[in-house]
Order: C-alpha cells, then sequence, then structure tokens
C-alpha cells in the first residue's frame, strides 16, 4: 500500500499549551498577509475585467469591485462545498497534531504557497514527511526514515484518515471570504498592476486571435484545442512571433487608461 504523507511535520515540544500558542499566533500572523493577498487579488481581476471590455469585446461590468469582491466570495463557496481546488483564492491553513508519546508529529493543509512558505520557516518545526515509494532525501539516514515510517504507521492507522486520528484546528476559518467585503478601494487601487503587466496579457489575446485567422482556425475542437494552443506558444518563441507581440504590444499601449477609483467602483 502506498503511504504519501507529504507536509508532515514534528513540532519542537510535546506541550500542546505551547502548541496552542504556535497557532494562535501564526494566526494573527497571518491576518495582514491574506487581507494583503486577497486585495492584490482583487486589483487583478478588476483590472482584467475593465481591460478585456476594453479591448477584447467581454461584457462591459457595472461595478467591477463588487463584481470581483462578488466573484471571490463564489469561488472560495465552491471550494468548500466540492473540494475543488482553486489556489488563487484559497486561503485556508489548518493543521491536525497527532500526539506520541515522546513526540508531537503534525500535518498541514494549504493549497497557498505563500502561507506553506511561511509556516515551513518556523523555528518550531521540523519536516518529518514520509513516502514508501522512493527513497529518502539524502540528508536523512535508513534509521531515522524507518523510524519515520513506524511513527506514521501508529499516528495514521487503518485507513489513514488524518482527521480521525488527531486534533484538528483550522488556522484560517473557511469563512476567512468576508474579509474582501472590508477592503476598500483606495487600497485596491494601490495594488493595479503596472501598465506593462496590464498590456502583456492582452497584447497576447489579440496576437493568438491573429495567429487563428491567418491560420484560419475558426472553431477549435475540444479535443484539439491543447494542441493547437501549444502550436501557438511554439510559434511565439519564433522570430515572427516575437515581433507580432512585440508590434502588438506598441500598438495597443497608448490606448490603456489610468484607472481611478470612480472606473474600478464603476462611477466614471
Amino acid at each position: 500500500m502506498s503511504t504519501k504523507i507529504y507536509t508532515g511535520f514534528l513540532f519542537d515540544t510535546t506541550d500542546l499549551r505551547k502548541i496552542r500558542k504556535y497557532l494562535m499566533d501564526f494566526q494573527k500572523e497571518l491576518e495582514p498577509v491574506i487581507t494583503a493577498g486577497i486585495t492584490k487579488w482583487l486589483a487583478e481581476r478588476v483590472s482584467d475585467m475593465i481591460d478585456r471590455a476594453e479591448f477584447l469585446g467581454s461584457k462591459k461590468v457595472k461595478e467591477p469591485l463588487y463584481e470581483a469582491k462578488k466573484e471571490f466570495e463564489e469561488r472560495v463557496k465552491k471550494i468548500k462545498n466540492t473540494s475543488l481546488r482553486d489556489p488563487s483564492v484559497d486561503w485556508n491553513f489548518s493543521v491536525t497534531v497527532f500526539p506520541l508519546k515522546n513526540k508531537m508529529l503534525g500535518m498541514y493543509f494549504c493549497d497557498n504557497n505563500e502561507l506553506e512558505k511561511l509556516w515551513l520557516a518556523k523555528p518550531y518545526v521540523e519536516d518529518y514527511h514520509y513516502q514508501n515509494q522512493t527513497d529518502q532525501p539524502e540528508n536523512v539516514s535508513n534509521k531515522e526514515w524507518e523510524q519515520r515510517r513506524k511513527d506514521w504507521d501508529i499516528t495514521l492507522p487503518g485507513l489513514g484518515v488524518p482527521c480521525l486520528s488527531g486534533f484538528t484546528m483550522d488556522v484560517v476559518p473557511n469563512h476567512y471570504f468576508i474579509t474582501v467585503f472590508r477592503i476598500g478601494a483606495k487600497n485596491v487601487l494601490k495594488c493595479i498592476p503596472s501598465l506593462t503587466d496590464r498590456v502583456k496579457p492582452i497584447a497576447a489575446e489579440l496576437v493568438f486571435r491573429d495567429f487563428c485567422r491567418k491560420k484560419r482556425i475558426k472553431e477549435i475542437p475540444k479535443s484539439h484545442e491543447f494542441e493547437s494552443y501549444f502550436k501557438y506558444i511554439d510559434w511565439r518563441k519564433t522570430p515572427e512571433g516575437k515581433k507580432a507581440f512585440r508590434l502588438m504590444t506598441q500598438q495597443i499601449k497608448s490606448q490603456f487608461s489610468r484607472l481611478t477609483k470612480k472606473t474600478i467602483l464603476g462611477r466614471a
């Protein structure tokens, strides 16, 4: 039977009171990090909505910031209700603790790289992952790797379901999406992508459309859509493709307008 415990770790203490404090302190530390991350997402989404309506013929949104907030809320709820992955809006973070005789193991559950890095950088956390379908890391001895196997066999018996074997804390509650409605237009404006970053995806889409038209690709069958797109990506790397993207970028860059508070609120 295959064992894959990628997010296993070891606490530096067996004192549950200390561990609780670690988690509560980490929770406080994450509040501004998550707010900043959501604000950045909103800024990127709002600018994308406005730019796509202006240059690509997408439907114009009356209140871009409000619509972006609603989209964020709906996508987070979908994660909770369906367990489908959506990392760009998923800021959930939970930890399950497993008390053993002389050590305290844990597993973290997270789909956000930034939160994961912050957690693994903590001085009270040590990597203790284990998997039996590959060799151990070079810095782990055979003896230590075997001990990890024994510890995890004890920790996760039977079906090996973490929530049935340990104590779980939602470090970031799954209703964190309400934070999105506290973020004002002023803060979102500060995170609007640069002009260069706004132009790139629009230019790329316009060049792709030209590519399809010249190649007489009117409708790509779903079974071949990836194949056709990869052909475009390969073409973009050629001198002809690079030139087409450069010229398109120069052509549309001057047409982009600066986004204001009124613009993102739909009051312009």
